[in-house]
C-alpha cells in the first residue's frame, strides 16, 4: 500500500525498512513465525502494547481469545541473580501473566499456564523481549517450555511511524522424554495459530498496519518553467 505526502521530511520506503531486520540475528534455534511491516515505531508499539495498562495489552488479548482468570503483573526490575540475566543477556525488566488455557485434549480441559515477560533491549529505535510459557497440570507439561522472541526495530527519525517486527520460538526441553514427537506435533501449530492471531490483531483489527511513504518526484526549475 503506497501513500504519497507532499510534506518535507524523512520518507520511509518499504524496501529501506525491511533492512532494519538485519539489526538483530533470530536466535539459532527458534523457528522463524513471522517477519512483518508495522504501522507503529517502538516507542509506540510499547505504549499501545507492552506498558502497564496498554490498550492493546497480551491480558486484554487472552481474555478476548476466552482463556479464564487472566492476570498480568506489572514491570518490575529483576532482583535476584538468576532474573537479572537470561539467556547470557542483561534483564531490564520482568513481568509475569497467569491464566487458565482452554485445552482441546482427552485427559484436561484447562492448563494453567504461565507466561514470563523479560526486556533485553529497549530504546527508541529497537526492543527485544523475550516470553517463555509453562504450563501446569497436562501430560509432561514439567518437560519443556515454549520460549518466543520479539524483535521490534524502527528508524531512528521522530516522525518515522513504522518499524520490522519478527516474531520466532523454540521449545525449551527440560527433562528427557520419549514424547517429544507428539509434544512437538501438538505445540508448534498452536504456538503458531497463537502468533499468528496476534499478528492479525495488530496489523488487522487495530490497524497498525505499515504505510508506505513515497515522495513525489521533485520538479526542476528547467522543467517547471517548459509548463505552459
Amino acid at each position: 500500500m503506497e501513500q504519497e505526502d507532499d510534506e518535507e521530511g524523512d520518507f520511509t520506503t518499504a524496501a529501506a525498512l525491511k533492512k532494519l531486520f538485519l539489526a538483530h540475528e533470530k536466535p539459532q534455534t527458534h523457528t522463524l513465525v513471522h517477519e512483518q511491516l508495522i504501522g507503529l515505531n517502538c516507542n509506540d508499539f510499547y505504549e499501545n502494547y507492552l506498558a502497564d495498562g496498554a490498550k492493546y495489552s497480551f491480558a486484554k488479548f487472552y481474555e478476548k481469545r476466552g482463556e479464564n482468570e487472566v492476570a498480568c503483573e506489572n514491570w518490575s526490575d529483576p532482583k535476584t541473580t538468576e532474573e537479572k540475566v537470561y539467556d547470557g543477556k542483561p534483564v531490564l525488566k520482568q513481568r509475569k501473566l497467569t491464566m487458565k488455557v482452554n485445552v482441546n485434549s482427552t485427559f484436561v480441559k484447562v492448563a494453567p499456564t504461565t507466561k514470563y515477560f523479560k526486556i533485553l533491549e529497549r530504546s527508541p529505535t529497537m526492543i527485544i523481549l523475550r516470553m517463555l510459557n509453562r504450563t501446569a497440570d497436562i501430560p509432561y507439561c514439567a518437560t519443556f517450555g515454549v520460549e518466543e522472541e520479539w524483535f521490534l526495530a524502527s528508524p531512528s527519525s521522530d516522525s518515522a511511524k513504522c518499524a520490522v517486527l519478527r516474531m520466532s520460538f523454540q521449545i525449551i526441553w527440560y527433562q528427557s522424554t520419549l514424547m517429544k514427537s507428539v509434544i512437538k506435533n501438538n505445540t508448534d501449530p498452536e504456538t503458531k495459530k497463537v502468533m499468528g492471531e496476534l499478528m492479525d490483531e495488530i496489523i488487522g483489527k487495530n490497524g497498525h498496519n505499515f504505510v508506505e511513504r513515497v515522495p513525489k518526484p521533485k520538479i526542476k526549475p528547467a522543467e517547471a518553467q517548459k509548463k505552459p
